[in-house]
């Protein structure tokens, strides 16, 4: 065998290697039409968007007119929409700028359904990575059903909801952040009652992902 044949196959089995093992990184989705991006984990998949516009044909008439840009779900089992998963809805305020603080927590406010609002001190920028896992329990542990917690200089809000899927309990993490132009990308992550304090560390690393 020459040389130039035997470092063909090692260059192949490389290759392979990299594809092979690729699933295990974090895969970054960027919307085409909002032009955002965030970090998706391994094992996630995107929704089929045919897959979405059926589910809004089932909503009330209030909820087909919601835009949703793309949702993900962590592996096929179970069928599409299996908790956990989660959406990713624009709601579009239509400012074309930043809201000031007053109009942030007006809007926070109704966008919410009027739960009280909670201001608090958002120090993830200056962590460590190593850290990121001991700060997301703090701010799990913080989480509650009654009020919205948000970050006024980052435009963010992020709160709990209680519901319910084929007759079991849920819980529904929601976090959305303005956009320069004023509109509201917004995730709602979605996952059994049972599960919420494991699965809330992807939904947090997702959200936080956000540029």
């Amino acid at each position: 065998m020459t040389q130039s044949k035997l470092l063909s196959i090692v260059i192949i089995l490389t290759l392979s290697i990299c594809l092979s093992t690729s699933g295990y990184a974090d895969v970054l989705f960027k919307s085409a039409q909002y032009a955002y991006t965030i970090k998706i984990p391994s094992g996630w998949i995107r929704i089929p968007d045919e897959e979405i516009v059926q589910r809004k044909k089932s909503m009330s008439v209030q909820g087909q007119q919601t835009i949703y840009d793309a949702a993900f779900q962590q592996g096929k089992e179970g069928g599409w929409f299996t908790p956990p998963y989660l959406t990713i809805q624009v709601i579009p305020i239509g400012l074309g700028r930043l809201p000031t603080e007053a109009e942030f927590r007006e809007v926070t406010g109704m966008i919410s359904g009027g739960k009280n609002i909670v201001k608090v001190q958002e120090a993830i920028d200056t962590i460590k990575d190593d850290t990121k896992k001991a700060t997301a329990t703090t701010i799990l542990s913080s989480l509650s059903s009654t009020t919205v917690q948000v970050d006024a200089k980052k435009r963010n809000y992020y709160y709990l909801v209680d519901g319910s899927h084929q007759g079991r309990p849920i819980k529904i993490y929601t976090s959305g952040t303005f956009t320069p132009n004023g509109n509201v990308i917004q995730f709602n992550c979605v996952t059994s009652a049972d599960r919420f304090n494991q699965d809330f560390i992807s939904f947090w690393n997702i959200t936080k992902s956000f540029r």
